[in-house]
């Protein structure tokens, strides 16, 4: 990623998450360094409009940010983006907030749309910043929902590849 990605990777990211979403500055340069890690972009008229970021966590890739640019919104970035990403035959897992209102059912909604199944499995999300709170997330899973063994397995890599440094 260029200096120039970066920035624009960087503005899309910080207006698209809350804080105990995402890492600092350091921190995503940091993870930025990481073989097991990726971010693809969208682009138009040479403008950033969204991204993926994702881990390659062995038999999954798990999604760990999707935005776009508020500009880009509702026109089908975000389903390109990971329509791109199903296309590579890997099983997908992300997190979601669990269903309690009109945003977070948008977002369940949307990825079921695209072929994600919404797990009942207790998930925590470690803090991706020094003095954050975990978050109680849930999993979706793509193409399939997951077993119990495979919930287990997400987990240890999850913590053991991307949350490592928690």
């Amino acid at each position: 990623m260029t200096d120039e990605q970066f920035e624009s990777f960087w503005e899309i990211y910080s207006e698209s998450f809350p804080e105990c979403e995402k890492r600092d500055r350091a921190g995503q340069l940091a993870v930025l360094t990481r073989k097991e890690y990726a971010v693809d972009f969208y682009s138009e008229a040479d403008r950033m409009m969204g991204f993926i970021a994702y881990w390659d966590i062995g038999g999954y890739y798990f999604v760990e940010h999707i935005a776009i640019a508020e500009t880009g919104r509702g026109r089908g970035i975000g389903s390109i983006l990971m329509n791109n990403l199903i296309q590579s035959g890997r099983n997908v897992v992300l997190e979601v907030e669990p269903p309690v209102d009109d945003t977070t059912l948008r977002r369940i909604k949307f990825y079921e749309r695209l072929g994600f199944h919404l797990n009942q499995h207790h998930h925590i999300q470690p803090p991706l910043q020094a003095g954050g709170s975990p978050l109680h997330l849930m999993l979706m899973s793509f193409p399939d929902k997951i077993s119990v063994d495979d919930a287990e397995s997400i987990e240890i890599s999850l913590r053991d590849i991307v949350y490592g440094d928690r």
